[in-house]
């Protein structure tokens, strides 16, 4: 079944963009390409003057401005009708509604944390140098930050190098105007053109490329909280078994009915030669539809403004100056006209870049789940807890028989006496879109998740199961 998701990514917003921004552009074109059209239809079909080279030549400005706004309104209009489509298949469009949320990366940090020996209950976590959460769970930006902020970064290193072009450039034609004069003795002369709007633009485009990327920079320490409770445990099964009962019951923290992931389950060896188990079982990610950042809205204004404003410059092309001398246009007015051209071209470009940034911004979405670990390993001594030269070094996923069970399967009446420590919090978690690996940004206490989890330990002392009765003969079964 289908819905229309309107607000997913930003899609419905960026297509009112595009849908404005192409019907303003459509309807410049048009009316430019009309007004066109009616200044030269006394001359159709045109003729070719014997003298028409040295028209030319006194026309320059004019022939040269009109080229270049016969040229826009063709590609605007094009453009505006491409793009006013596509505004609108993005309103429209309906799309699956998302069931599934992408898969949570890095899960043996995350167990190595939950389950480490500096874990207490209700402790806040600060991340240092040589802490397990500084490699992967306290990052500073997730990969959709950190492609918007390489995006940022990119777009200035190219802006750097386009002001520094242009530096060159006119330093070079003064000097090589100089050169020609004092080698050739000629009597070249050149205009410096005026740069005050590129030096605009550049440093517009530079200042909002930093607002963003320090908009995504955190200015507060980030703090991990989450409980954890130890217990001891005494009975006849398996550690697997207490594991595959515990996961079961942790499907109740799930909303809306709807089952996450499947458990995780990992093994690791202690340093004693014996061996641990552990799940770690999230619940089922619901997403926030908000933007990750506000500065999005910021930007969304900026793409038809610079798109209008860019093919607006293009399309009314005037040269303000009549009819002169060509070495006169040349010499003085030329490198201007160029100039003007290169401003909206940048223009377009900022729009193409904000456009960018805004689709990298809308598709980094956010989740809340709870995260719950347990681990579980055998007492071999008459202790009540386990003793620090028995915590695993490193975890690696479950595949296959547990060395538990077959030791279990060999004794089974005989009871076990079990160390079980399980942590739990309130995870938020991002991804670059919507679908993507998510990773976990913060970790929270939650009142809710407490009282399931004292309801979880408390069923779990009236399980028991005891075979009263059973058939003493085989009976085989036969199928047609």
């Amino acid at each position: 079944m289908t819905k229309p998701r309107f607000w997913e990514n930003g899609r419905f917003l960026l297509g009112i963009v595009y849908m404005l921004s192409g019907l303003v552009i459509l309807v410049i074109a048009f009316s430019n390409l009309k007004l066109l059209f009616i200044q030269f239809a006394p001359y159709l079909p045109f003729s070719v003057p014997n003298d028409s080279f040295e028209r030319v030549l006194h026309s320059l400005p004019s022939v040269f401005s009109t080229f270049i706004s016969l040229v826009s309104s063709v590609a605007g209009f094009l453009f505006g009708i491409q793009w006013f489509f596509y505004g609108l298949a993005d309103c429209l469009r309906k799309t699956p509604s998302l069931q599934y949320s992408g898969e949570l990366t890095d899960r043996n940090t995350i167990l190595s944390l939950f389950l480490s020996p500096e874990t207490s209950s209700s402790s806040r976590f600060s991340f240092g140098k040589d802490s397990s959460m500084r490699n992967v769970l306290a990052r500073w930006y997730t990969p959709g930050t950190r492609q918007v902020i390489w995006a940022t970064i990119r777009s200035n290193i190219k802006l750097l190098f386009v002001v520094a072009l242009f530096v060159l450039l006119s330093r070079l034609l003064i000097v090589g105007v100089v050169l020609l004069n004092r080698n050739f003795h000629l009597q070249v002369s050149f205009s410096q053109p005026d740069f005050t709007n590129l030096w605009w633009i550049l440093g517009a485009l530079i200042t909002i490329n930093l607002l963003v990327a320090l908009s995504f920079v955190s200015i507060r320490k980030r703090n991990y909280n989450f409980e954890s409770r130890d217990l001891v445990v005494s009975g006849y099964g398996a550690m697997v078994f207490f594991l595959a009962i515990f996961e079961e019951l942790c499907t109740l923290v799930n909303s809306r009915n709807l089952s996450g992931n499947d458990p995780y389950r990992f093994q690791a060896k202690l340093k004693d030669g014996s061996f641990t188990v552990a799940s770690l079982f999230e619940s089922y990610p619901n997403r926030n539809n908000r933007p990750t950042n506000m500065v999005v809205y910021f930007l969304l204004p900026l793409i038809p403004c610079c798109l209008i404003w860019g093919f607006y410059r293009l399309i009314n092309f005037q040269f303000p100056t009549g009819i002169i001398d060509q070495h006169l246009f040349f010499s003085h007015y030329f490198s201007s006209v160029l100039l003007e051209v290169v401003f909206a071209c940048f223009l377009l470009f900022a729009a193409s870049h904000f456009t960018r940034l805004t689709r990298l911004i809308f598709q980094i979405s956010k989740f809340e789940s709870y995260l719950i670990a347990c681990q579980c390993s055998r007492l071999l001594e008459q202790s009540d807890t386990s003793s620090d030269s028995s915590h695993p070094c490193e975890w690696r996923d479950l595949s296959g028989p547990e060395n538990d069970l077959i030791e279990w399967i060999q004794q089974p009446k005989e009871q076990r006496r079990l160390s079980v420590k399980i942590t739990w919090a309130k995870a938020g978690t991002e991804s670059a879109y919507a679908s993507g690996d998510r990773n976990v940004t913060s970790f929270e206490n939650d009142k809710e998740l407490q009282v399931l989890i004292d309801r979880i330990l408390a069923v779990l002392n009236c399980v028991n199961f005891e075979i009263q009765k059973k058939s003493n003969k085989s009976q085989p079964v036969t199928k047609n």
